[in-house]
C-alpha cells in the first residue's frame, strides 16, 4: 500500500499541467505590477486589482501581446495605468500595441479628450473628415473661418483631409485643419504603420479616428 500511494503521488506530480503562457504573465502582473498599479489609484487595491484584470483580458483579445518580453508589456500596463485608462479598444482611451517584442503604450483619441476636459476651459470637442465631394472652405488669420457642408445622399469620395474644433468656456472656437498628406507623414513615423494591430489600419478604423486623433494631438498643443 505504501509502495502504491507513493507511485500515485509521483504520477499526479508528473501529470501535473504546466502553466500557459497567460497564467504566467498573470502572476508577473500580479507581484510585480500590482505595488506600481495600486499606487495610481491612491491605494485603492480593488481598483487595482480590476484594472490588472481588465489588461490580462486585454491580452487574450489580443494573443500577439504574449510574444512581447514582459518588462515592455508591464511598463506599457502600468502607464495605461498612470492615466486611469482601462486598456481597451473598446472605450478608445488606451491601447497597448505590439513592435515585435517590445509592447508598446498609446493614448487613443478618447484619451487625448479626457485628459483636455478638466481643465475646465473645454466644453467641446469635435473632430470630422473631409471629402472629396463635401464643400469644405477655411480661412486662417484675424477672421478665421470654417466651413464644412458634408456630402450626403450620394458617393462621399475619397477623404483627403480632417479638422478639429475645440470650444472654450466663454463661448471662442478654435480649429486645427490637416490634409492628407499632413495625416500620412506623420502616420509614416509610426513605428507601428505596418503593424496588422495597428489602430492606423484601415480595416480596424473605417471612420478614420487616426486622422482625428492626429489632428487633435496638434491642436492640444494650442489648448489648455
Amino acid at each position: 500500500n505504501k509502495q502504491m500511494s507513493n507511485e500515485t503521488h509521483v504520477s499526479t506530480q508528473a501529470n501535473q499541467r504546466p502553466a500557459t503562457p497567460i497564467e504566467k504573465l498573470k502572476v508577473a502582473l500580479f507581484q510585480d505590477g500590482m505595488k506600481q498599479v495600486v499606487n495610481y489609484y491612491n491605494g485603492n487595491e480593488e481598483e487595482a486589482k480590476r484594472f490588472l484584470t481588465a489588461a490580462i483580458e486585454y491580452v487574450r483579445r489580443v494573443p500577439k501581446l504574449l510574444e512581447c518580453n514582459h518588462a515592455s508589456l508591464m511598463m506599457a500596463f502600468v502607464q495605461s495605468a498612470q492615466f486611469r485608462f482601462m486598456p481597451s479598444g473598446v472605450s478608445g482611451e488606451a491601447y497597448v500595441i505590439p513592435y515585435g517584442t517590445e509592447a508598446k503604450f498609446q493614448l487613443g483619441y478618447q484619451g487625448i479628450v479626457t485628459l483636455l476636459y478638466p481643465s475646465r476651459k473645454i466644453v467641446g470637442i469635435s473632430a470630422n473628415i473631409i471629402y472629396e465631394n463635401d464643400v469644405f472652405e477655411y480661412e486662417e488669420g484675424l477672421n478665421a473661418k470654417l466651413v464644412h457642408k458634408p456630402t450626403f445622399g450620394k458617393p462621399q469620395g475619397k477623404p483627403i483631409g480632417v479638422y478639429t474644433v475645440a470650444q472654450m468656456v466663454g463661448g471662442e472656437k478654435t480649429f486645427k485643419v490637416m490634409d492628407e498628406p499632413a495625416i500620412m507623414s506623420i502616420k509614416n513615423l509610426s513605428k507601428a504603420k505596418g503593424s496588422k494591430e495597428s489602430p492606423w489600419n484601415s480595416d480596424k478604423d473605417p471612420e478614420l479616428w487616426m486622422w482625428k486623433k492626429t489632428c487633435l494631438i496638434q491642436h492640444a498643443k494650442l489648448l489648455p
